[in-house]
């Protein structure tokens, strides 16, 4: 079981960005400061540039999505991404948000035929005389800390991908700083993620 960081947002804030704001002068000075990083064009003009310290994350505009994404999963980077985090909320404190989520993606191939017991799988492949490319399941559980959990499982023949997307309904930034006030939330999440994989899926 390998934890994935490509294409995975571990954090994303959904609300009404203005792109135009992040500029490299603009994070530099308020937002990964004092640190040294590089920047990649998007390929759609409505998104931000990408601000990436290398080997240890990145962020974007994307859409009306803020995400920041980690490339090392390490404990450090895990609580040091969380340090551009609130300079962003910080520093556009009255930007109005409705969400935002912790994200990890684990997979494997050892987890065959986990959905193939799934009800009608077998009169659906009968019905159309075909077999199946590609099975998804998600599950939304509302947690004890009041967050909503959505599981996702999707496979595609020997690899199984388990998505852990931990969502919280915000309406204002300030909600947002308070639940992220403890430095150890993506951590502490990856390890509800990875202990489930364990007592569930072994």
């Amino acid at each position: 079981m390998t934890e994935v960081n490509e294409n995975v947002a571990t954090l994303v804030v959904v609300g009404t960005w203005n792109v135009s704001i992040f500029t490299p002068e603009w994070v530099k000075e308020n937002v990964l400061i004092g640190k040294d990083f590089q920047i990649l064009f998007p390929v759609n003009i409505m998104n931000s540039l990408k601000f990436v310290v290398p080997n240890k994350y990145s962020l974007a505009v994307n859409g009306n999505r803020l995400e920041f994404q980690l490339n090392d999963n390490c404990d450090v980077c895990s609580k040091e991404l969380l340090e551009p985090v609130r300079n962003v909320l910080r520093s556009l404190i009255h930007t109005p948000v409705s969400s935002f989520g912790i994200n990890y993606v684990f997979k494997t191939n050892e987890q065959p035929g986990l959905l193939s017991t799934l009800p009608h799988t077998n009169e659906i492949k009968d019905a159309l005389n075909s077999e199946v490319e590609s099975t998804e399941v998600t599950r939304s559980i509302k947690l004890q800390d009041g967050n909503i959990l959505n599981f996702k499982i999707y496979q595609k023949g020997q690899e199984t991908n388990f998505d852990f997307n931990f969502s919280y309904v915000v309406n204002k930034i300030q909600t947002m700083l308070d639940i992220l006030g403890d430095d150890n939330i993506i951590i502490s999440k990856r390890n509800v993620a990875k202990e489930l994989l364990e007592k569930v899926y072994e």
